[in-house]
């Protein structure tokens, strides 16, 4: 049979991981649990699919068709809030079109309010909890520590009541702490 672990359930996943009647391990969430339940999968040579703290990019080369790239990257940035494994939490541009992109991405963002899912055309809906908007503040306060710069967006809505959130679009360095690590929140890491 197939175990799915989610959210990084290890103390479930421990011992279904060494279980040798599991034909194969799918687990989401952190790399530490990851280690843990791969660690114990290989002991046993079973197999595993490991989803493990995404950090997705998009490169965009000098040859891209950058209406197409800005709906892609701002569906896949903002969609369901940035709260999704696949969601792009870095945008890595040539130098040639990245001025572009900026000034193309700062008026979409401008643009773009948090809104309640439920309404049809809703492209922004609330995070999660309120630990979830107060990992995505903390995370922008350190980006804009280690030299980025909040292009716009950030903070909660002012009309809506509860965890709603405007997208964050920050320019940054790759190399960034703040960048290595996802956030499971609106946030866009954008790279020349």
């Amino acid at each position: 049979g197939v175990f799915n672990l989610v959210l990084g359930d290890y103390t479930i996943g421990s011992e279904m991981s060494k279980d040798s009647k599991i034909a194969l391990i799918s687990a989401t969430g952190s790399t530490a649990m990851g280690k843990k339940v791969a660690q114990n999968v290989a002991a046993r040579l079973g197999k595993s699919l490991l989803e493990l703290s995404g950090n997705n990019a998009i490169i965009l080369t000098e040859h891209a068709n950058l209406d197409m790239a800005m709906r892609s990257v701002v569906f896949g940035a903002i969609g369901t809030c940035g709260q999704r494994c696949t969601s792009t939490r870095r945008l890595i541009v040539h130098e040639d079109i990245y001025e572009d992109v900026k000034t193309r991405l700062v008026e979409v963002y401008k643009r773009i309010k948090p809104n309640n899912p439920f309404i049809e055309g809703t492209i922004l809906g609330p995070l999660i909890d309120k630990e979830a908007v107060s990992m995505f503040n903390t995370n922008i306060l350190q980006s804009i520590q280690e030299g980025g710069r909040l292009l716009v967006g950030g903070g909660l809505s002012k009309e809506l009541p509860g965890n709603y959130v405007y997208p964050a679009l920050i320019e940054a360095h790759n190399s960034y702490d703040s960048v290595q690590h996802e956030t499971f929140a609106p946030i866009l890491y954008l790279i020349r």
